[in-house]
């Protein structure tokens, strides 16, 4: 029955609830691969999915009645997609009595040239990450490496997806994600900032440097992947790129329902979280396979963050991108907390160096900068300044005035307000995505057939 499911799932979380210490510090020994749809066989999970799925859709309807979410590029028909993919047309005879009749089915696939560009883009900005991380590994082994060289090397390639000639925005993109996390990487190794396992070997700086999805440490040296983690890996992203392919059938069948233009509106706007989390799942997950190939146990990226998250600070903290979280806090807020800086103000830093993060890479596709940087510029920034606000309040609340108790009982209901309350935010976050293309390009990167 439904109430003993919901029962079911409420005693799931309760007891995932006692476990974020071990969240917030993992081992390992811990598989890294819970995301989105983890477990997508449970009905905990299915009830927590559909329960956040309405209650995301409500939060969203009511930010696209308040701030006309109208991101420049709604769903397209799949016909207008098709002038910039490769199609192929299958024609298979039909039953009917008529002989003249006949089914076609039209399989739109990306563009090649598109893939080519981004295939490059990637390998172009894993040798330069590569090549500066390894040069800033050989000066400090010879102890003659200043902070400030390290920077002036890193900062000397981000220019590069902002003067390349791209044609498609995600490449673009992509390469400023690349090298923005590569130069992090080698600004924090410089400083001493990395553990100390990373530069122990020349092995563990290579890959290190070139898979941007770090693996995990303990006692001063790499924890070894388990014998058949790669394959555990696999199935995982196997698992996202199926979740991804759905989310494109639902997104092409949302707009031919006759939904009303504001729930129209709403269910895009929950969608994109979707998407964005699908998009970042499928392009780190080979990272993580790779890692676990070569015999290092890969941190976690993802642990289910759309449907478990009980509060902000769970979400962003022990569950999305886990990759960037560990970064930022490694580097900025943790030393910031040892040297006597308030928590709170630490966090803020944390969230705007997050929030620059972003502005570099969205803002790189020349598309968006074509049509006017003033129209996205700062939106990214304003974004993750909220979720700092959001953070922050939340600590206090429960510092001050402590967990009411329906909340403290219902791990459930927590992760319906924290729905309800981060998706209305993310139209300050998809707005230069939209205005590059970025999110569209997204789109065609998925197979699609058409029956015609």
């Amino acid at each position: 029955s439904l109430l003993e499911m919901v029962a079911a799932f409420e005693g799931s979380m309760m007891s995932e609830a006692k476990s974020t210490e071990a969240l917030a510090k993992p081992t390992g020994s811990e598989p890294a691969l819970s995301g989105g749809l983890i477990k997508p066989f449970n009905r905990g999970g299915v009830i927590a999915m559909a329960a956040s799925g309405v209650v995301g859709a409500v939060s969203a309807a009511t930010a696209a009645a308040l701030l006309s979410y109208t991101p420049g590029l709604n769903f397209e028909p799949l016909a207008d997609l098709l002038n910039l993919t490769t199609s192929v047309s299958i024609e298979l005879p039909s039953p009917s009595l008529l002989a003249e009749q006949c089914v076609a089915f039209s399989i739109a696939l990306p563009p090649p040239r598109m893939l080519v560009e981004l295939f490059s883009a990637s390998l172009m900005a894993t040798v330069i990450n590569v090549i500066c991380g390894g040069l800033v590994w050989m000066m400090r082994r010879m102890n003659c490496v200043p902070v400030v060289l390290a920077c002036i090397i890193s900062l000397l390639v981000l220019p590069l997806p902002y003067v390349l000639p791209f044609n498609f925005a995600m490449p673009a993109m992509s390469m400023g994600l690349l090298l923005f996390v590569g130069s992090w990487k080698t600004w924090a190794l410089a400083a001493g900032l990395q553990d100390p396992a990373v530069s122990s070997s020349v092995m563990n700086s290579l890959v290190y440097f070139m898979i941007p999805v770090e693996y995990a440490c303990k006692d001063l040296k790499p924890v070894k992947a388990a014998p058949l983690e790669w394959l555990e890996q696999l199935m995982w992203y196997v698992k996202q790129g199926l979740g991804l392919l759905v989310l494109r059938v639902v997104q092409e069948v949302v707009p031919v329902v006759g939904l009303p233009p504001l729930a129209l509106r709403a269910s895009q706007m929950y969608l994109d979280v979707w998407h964005i989390y699908f998009m970042l799942a499928t392009a780190m997950g080979p990272g993580t396979f790779f890692l676990a190939l070569l015999g290092y146990a890969p941190d976690p990226i993802f642990r289910a963050p759309l449907t478990h998250a009980t509060s902000p600070s769970d979400f962003w903290g022990r569950r999305w991108n886990l990759l960037i979280h560990g970064l930022f806090r490694r580097t900025v807020f943790n030393p910031l907390v040892k040297r006597g800086v308030p928590h709170a103000f630490s966090a803020l830093l944390a969230f705007l160096v997050s929030g620059l993060f972003h502005e570099y890479a969205f803002m790189a596709p020349s598309a968006v900068r074509r049509d006017g940087v003033g129209a996205v510029l700062g939106y990214n920034l304003l974004f993750f300044v909220v979720q700092a606000a959001a953070v922050t309040t939340e600590k206090a609340l429960k510092r001050y005035v402590g967990m009411p108790s329906p909340l403290a009982a219902s791990p459930l209901l927590c992760t319906l307000l924290t729905t309800a309350a981060l998706v209305p935010c993310s139209p300050l976050f998809m707005k230069p995505l939209h205005a590059s293309g970025i999110m569209r390009e997204g789109r065609l990167l998925v197979p699609i057939v058409q029956l015609v």
